[in-house]
């Protein structure tokens, strides 16, 4: 199984560590003033919830992209209709 995902996979997770590398620099390197502006148990706080929001943000994308891809399959989202769908999609 890792020999097959391995290739499938490597180049999302080198997209996402792209990502999340400037990122972390960038909280890393203001950290010092933030904890000075709320403090430090706010900061603690609020660095707690950067995981679980970053677990949810992928939950989403994840689910969003499966949408997307049924929809298309099944035929419930054409090129004349991607937004009307897309709107609905939204707006549920």
């Amino acid at each position: 199984p890792v020999a097959r995902a391995l290739p499938e996979r490597y180049l999302a997770l080198l997209v996402t560590l792209a990502v999340e590398v400037p990122v972390a620099l960038i909280i890393s390197s203001g950290s010092h003033d933030l904890k000075s502006l709320i403090g430090g148990d706010r900061y603690t706080l609020l660095m707690a919830f950067l995981p679980l929001t970053s677990a949810i943000s992928g939950n989403v994308g994840l689910q969003a992209s499966t949408l997307t891809c049924r929809a298309i399959s099944h035929g419930d989202c054409s090129k004349a209709s991607y937004c009307w769908w897309l709107w609905t999609e939204v707006m549920a």
